[in-house]
């Protein structure tokens, strides 16, 4: 019981950390695709 407890509050500020950490990288993904995109089409 104590080391359920221990690890899920280890893992879930981890999880939320990387989580966080994935949604920035896909929306600085999705910004310099776009610029990419609009650069090209745009002569």
């Amino acid at each position: 019981m104590f080391l359920s407890c221990l690890f899920d509050s280890i893992v879930s500020p981890v999880f939320c950390c990387i989580n966080f950490v994935i949604v920035i990288v896909i929306n600085s993904l999705g910004s310099v695709i776009e610029e990419i995109i609009a650069t090209r089409l745009v002569p």
